[in-house]
């Protein structure tokens, strides 16, 4: 029989004998108040039961010999968490000119060069999982679960060192400036070991695999959850992006409808302007016809105004020619009456000369010589006319 056993067996031998003992204790008659009542106080009392006992397993174990003590674990933790911290710097901080000197760039020193060193000669790039796998290590032994088992955690750790040191080597072993392998001694020769045996890439599909499944194990299916996580995240990332899409396709074709919209009634505008700039050109080459017509009729009746002036002044002049030429034809007839009048002559004689001007004037029947500008033009008649 097991001296320690676990928490449930516990349970359930205590609840079994305080149900017995409830059993032998009670009278026929009480059965059924004891059936309604009984459960919830048993389910309590079990409760604190169970935690008082709990506390006293733990109690025993950590006074048993064959356990580790906590306070032997913090010890074994801080010391593990140092030389991790240290490592980790000493890797971080790892430089080739320390080979040679002066001096030391380690932030660790000549110790920390000598750690670098060795963790990437062995390890190359996957010198980095040691000191994460001691914090982690430190950390499990601060508050982590005593009982859950490591030994696959350790196997998984040391699959995917291997793992990623191959990939490594195989991924940047032709790239200059490396100061030792990408994988380190460790992916160099099983890489090469393994090249020649599936080539590279069945190399490269065998070690990817196996990198998975120390992940996943290794991180108890943490990474397995993960994976599940991430897939979950991009499905509803991808649904949102989709549903953006859509409410984008959507508002692009809204706005298209409401641009298409907006350019036919531009459009219509654009006619209705170009109809109305139409129009007015019309009605002003209709008003410049008008006022051409209107023009040309003024012209005419100018030119006919003018026609009848020209007719009318033809009729004056003909008219004064003719009235000349009678003149003309009656002064021949005067100058002989009074060449036979001898006595008028003398009388005339014997008056005073006067100048002409005054002779005009007193000339009877006589128009003033301001008014001789007013009179019309006398004809020149040919001399044929007057014969």
């Amino acid at each position: 029989m097991d001296p320690r056993p676990s928490l449930p067996i516990l349970a359930a031998r205590i609840a079994t004998a305080r149900y017995a003992a409830g059993i032998g204790q009670r009278e026929p008659g009480s059965m059924t108040a004891a059936k309604k009542g009984g459960r919830a106080e048993k389910a309590v009392l079990s409760r604190q039961e169970i935690a008082t006992k709990r506390k006293a397993l733990a109690n025993k174990k950590m006074k048993a010999g064959g356990a580790a003590s906590p306070a032997r674990r913090a010890l074994v933790g801080v010391f593990v968490l140092a030389a991790s911290l240290l490592s980790l710097l000493a890797v971080a901080t790892f430089d080739a000119h320390d080979r040679t000197g002066p001096g030391f760039r380690n932030a660790v020193g000549p110790m920390g060069h000598l750690i670098a060193e060795t963790l990437r000669g062995a390890l190359g790039v996957c010198a980095y999982f040691i000191p994460v796998g001691g914090i982690y290590t430190a950390v499990v032994l601060f508050v982590g679960n005593r009982e859950r088992r490591r030994l696959p955690q350790i196997i998984s750790l040391a699959l995917l060192t291997c793992s990623v040191a191959v990939l490594s080597q195989l991924m940047f072993a032709k790239d200059k400036g490396w100061a030792h392998p990408p994988g380190g001694a460790l992916g160099a020769g099983l890489g090469g070991l393994m090249e020649g045996m599936f080539s590279t890439v069945g190399t490269v599909i065998l070690v990817t695999a196996i990198s998975a499944a120390a992940l996943i194990v290794g991180t108890q299916y943490t990474f397995f959850k993960l994976c599940s996580l991430v897939w979950a995240g991009l499905t509803v990332l991808g649904r949102r992006v989709s549903e953006s899409a859509h409410v984008f396709w959507e508002a692009q074709k809204v706005s298209y409808q409401a641009r298409q919209e907006r350019l036919a009634k531009e459009k219509e505008e654009e006619a209705a302007f170009l109809a109305e700039l139409e129009a007015e050109e019309e009605e002003l080459s209709e008003a410049e016809r008008l006022a051409e017509e209107a023009e040309a009729a003024e012209a005419e009746v100018l030119a006919e105004e003018a026609v009848r002036l020209a007719r009318l002044a033809e009729k004056e002049q003909a008219a004064n020619a003719k009235k000349a030429l009678k003149e003309s034809r009656e002064k021949p007839e005067k100058k002989p009456a009074r060449e036979e009048t001898p006595e008028d002559d003398d009388a005339q004689d014997e008056q005073p000369s006067l100048p002409p001007e005054r002779a005009e004037r007193r000339s009877p029947g006589a128009d003033p010589a301001w008014a001789a500008s007013f009179l019309a033009p006398q004809p020149q008649l040919p001399a044929n006319a007057e014969g």
